[in-house]
């Protein structure tokens, strides 16, 4: 380890510097190489599967709210035609209103709980995915030793979203706090004031 380190002493710092960049650019292509590779072998990966079944998820369930929200506005064009021929002196259709609005009700507090379903999952879903943002986030920060004023704005504002849905375990205990103890650097040419 420490010969390498004297190779790279000696190779000056403006050849370690184009090394790292030429290493930080290769990834991105490396992974979008191995990605079409994967995918001209006609295979999918775990991360595919699982968004696919999400979709169809979400589908699914767009395609129930759809079928509940035409459901409801029959049952209402109906109701409306009951109430003109109710108007008109057909009191004897008094009692099958009185199903149609119980039935009516009953859809809607149906609506109402499929909603409400659809924004937990929803929400969980946004918890997670924030969680892993700001965690990768806060490594990101801690590695380099210092933040920006907009990376510290857009984690504050990530952790006011994430906050909004539900989560905030390891958000004020561990992750601002640390954040908020790195020095703040402002890069040349900023707009922002030291």
């Amino acid at each position: 380890m420490i010969e390498i380190i004297e190779r790279l002493g000696e190779m000056g710092p403006l050849t370690v510097i184009i090394i790292i960049a030429l290493v930080v650019l290769l990834i991105p292509l490396a992974i979008n190489g191995w990605k079409e590779f994967i995918d001209s072998l006609g295979y999918t990966t775990k991360k595919g599967l699982k968004e696919k079944k999400q979709d169809e998820e979400m589908t699914n369930l767009k395609n129930a709210f759809k079928d509940y929200q035409n459901s409801i506005y029959d049952k209402q064009q109906e109701y409306h035609q009951q109430s003109i021929d109710i108007r008109n002196g057909l009191v004897e259709r008094q009692g099958k209103l009185e199903e149609n609005q119980r039935d009516l009700r009953e859809d809607i507090k149906s609506l109402t709980n499929m909603l409400q379903i659809y924004i937990e999952k929803d929400n969980r879903r946004t918890i997670a995915s924030l969680r892993t943002t700001l965690w990768r986030l806060h490594a990101d920060f801690v590695t380099q030793g210092y933040i920006t004023p907009d990376g510290l704005k857009t984690f504050k504002e990530l952790g006011a979203v994430y906050e909004e849905a539900g989560g905030d375990d390891i958000y004020h205990e561990k992750l601002l706090p640390e954040i908020l103890d790195l020095e703040i650097h402002y890069p040349e040419g900023s707009i922002y004031k030291k």
